[in-house]
Formats: structure tokens, sequence, C-alpha cells
């Protein structure tokens, strides 16, 4: 249904006093914001788009539907899908269109359960296409009943569909990565997504303003390892969710602010107020 944002507040709300595991999707312009749930705690939030899934702090992902009305759905999975489907930011692909009968199936099936992956299977077959996940190496095979909130395909429906990939064969695809690079590469997520401020925005003023030179608080470019003085990059991210960059420099008491120079604001398309996201650019 579509929804302003202090209702979108009020349903998230909701769904974590109810210990909701799930995934909501919020239909963004251009993309969808997604943000995944296991027993009510808020697990991680994405933006899906054609280049893939990008990691973002929830944060952000609310932000760009403030002042607007969105479509907004859920969908209950279980824990060990949402965990799953949430690591789809670390994947990589490991068969691409690949043809395999029953030999070669059952290889790709102990090689992911011996190194430990984590992903999906594509599998293209007579019946069309087909999803399998896999959490560290093996088959999820959770079971669908009539109660709510319990999901998804049973072991005897797999088995099924298994044996007729190895009698009439399939085309497969498979996106995963191992379980401990995964957390490897969650905690290098993290540490980037620590170093994303949203900030207000408010006009550059002064004798002394640099031409094109925003400013954010030194305490800010201290968290960044950042030296006081030194002119550096930022990517400011616009509430349409256009990327820009622009030339910064520290300075004292900007608190949760950045100033930008007027000629900034006009380009960006920004008004003192608009609350805008910034990370350092290395």
């Amino acid at each position: 249904m579509t929804l302003p944002f202090p209702d979108i507040n009020i349903m998230l709300t909701n769904l974590e006093q109810q210990g909701f595991t799930g995934y909501v999707k919020l239909e963004l312009y251009k993309l969808d914001g997604i943000l995944f749930f296991s027993h009510g705690a808020m697990v991680r939030s994405v933006e899906v788009d054609e280049a893939g899934v990008h990691p973002y702090p929830q944060s952000r992902v609310l932000n760009r539907v403030k002042r607007k009305e969105v479509p907004v759905s859920t969908y209950i999975l279980s824990s060990q899908v949402v965990g799953v489907l949430s690591s789809l930011f670390a994947f990589q692909p490991l068969y691409l269109d690949y043809q395999v009968g029953k030999k070669e199936l059952k290889k790709v099936l102990n090689n992911l359960e011996a190194e430990n992956y984590t992903g999906i299977l594509e599998v293209v077959c007579r019946e069309g296409t087909v999803y399998i996940l896999i959490d560290r190496g093996k088959l999820i095979t959770d079971n669908f009943t009539k109660e709510y909130g319990q999901i998804l395909c049973g072991s005897e429906a797999m088995s099924s569909f298994l044996d007729a990939v190895y009698k009439s064969g399939a085309v497969i695809n498979v996106y995963a990565e191992k379980a401990q690079d995964i957390d490897s590469k969650r905690r290098a997520l993290e540490e980037e997504m620590e170093k994303i401020k949203q900030l207000i925005v408010k006009v550059e003023t002064g004798l002394f303003k640099g031409a094109d030179i925003a400013k954010v608080d030194e305490y800010i470019t201290r968290e960044w390892g950042i030296k006081p003085g030194v002119t550096f990059s930022v990517e400011v991210e616009a509430p349409d969710g256009t990327l820009y960059e622009v030339k910064c420099t520290s300075a004292k008491k900007v608190g949760g602010y950045i100033n930008l120079p007027g000629s900034s604001m006009k380009k960006i398309k920004l008004k003192s107020g608009d609350l805008v996201s910034i990370r350092p650019l290395r």
C-alpha cells in the first residue's frame, strides 16, 4: 500500500514490537529500499537498483521517503532466509550458464557444502526458473504451512525437484560467497557505513568563505582520520538520491550542519534546512 513517511515509521515500529521476520520493500524512484528484520531487529538495509545491491544505513534509506508517499510491501520469511538474502551484497558469480546433469549437479552441491558457501542457486529447466537458497553449504528447506509466519518449500519438494534435474539436466547459475568471507565483507562494510553522516544544509556566509569549499565540524573529520585544515573531497547525496562531489574542509562549532557556498547549493539544487548524507572520498 502507498504510505506517507509518518505511517511508514509507525508500521516499522509495530513490526519491531511484533517480532517481525522478513523484509520491508519501499518502492523509490529508480530503486527499491529494502529493510531486513529478524525477530523484530533490523539486521540490514540496502538499496537495489540496476547496478546491484548496495548496503546503506537505515536512516539514509528512510530519508529518501520523507515528504513523499511511496508504495510499501512486507514479506514474511524465516530467519535463515533473511540471513541469506540480506547477504546478497557479498555474493559473487561461481558458476554461470553451466550445463548440469546428475553427476555435475552433485559435484556443484558437494563443492558448495565443502567450501561452506552461502548464496543462491538459479536453476533454469523445463519447469521454468527455480531459485534455491544455500546457507553455509546446506540447501534451505524451510516448510510452508497455513500458519501465519511459516514459509517456503519443504524437504520433500526439494528432493522431488532435484530428482527431476538429475534426470533431465538443467542450466545453473550460482552466486555465493564463503561464510567467513561474508563476515569479513560485512565488517568492512560496517566500517565504511559508519563514515556516512547525515547533516543539515546551511548556507556558508562570512568574509572569508571559500568560493567552492564546504565546511563540516572538526569532530566529524577527526572520526574520518583527516587532519584539521586539510582540503578533501566528500560525496554529497541530495534528497532525490543524486550524488555530487564537493571540496570540503573542517571548521569549529559547525555542529550537525554542512556549510555550503551558495554556488554549490544552486548546483545541487539544495536549500537551507535540507538533510543530506555525506561521506569522505579518498
